[in-house]
């Protein structure tokens, strides 16, 4: 959960859920823009613990008298590296 909070873009978007499982990560939120949704993606990618970051979709969504975007992005988890053992 912390590597979320670091990608997130921050007073710009929030998280409406997330799901984890063995392989993949699946999260929905709402966002002001698209840039900033396209933004959370690259943040996702560079991050080296995902890969695959795909959008699956993102929808106009009426607040009040503001125009956000809702999105749902899926991306798989990148294994952890194993340490190196030393030569026997």
């Amino acid at each position: 959960m912390d590597t979320m909070t670091q990608v997130l873009v921050s007073k710009r978007m929030w998280f409406t859920s997330l799901s984890v499982s063995d392989k993949t990560v699946n999260i929905s939120g709402i966002a002001l823009d698209e840039k900033t949704v396209a933004d959370f993606m690259v943040r996702l990618q560079k991050s080296g613990l995902f890969s695959n970051v795909e959008l699956k979709s993102v929808k106009r969504q009426k607040v009040e008298n503001s125009n956000l975007k809702s999105f749902e992005i899926v991306c798989t988890k990148v294994p952890p590296k194993q340490p190196e053992q030393p030569p026997k």
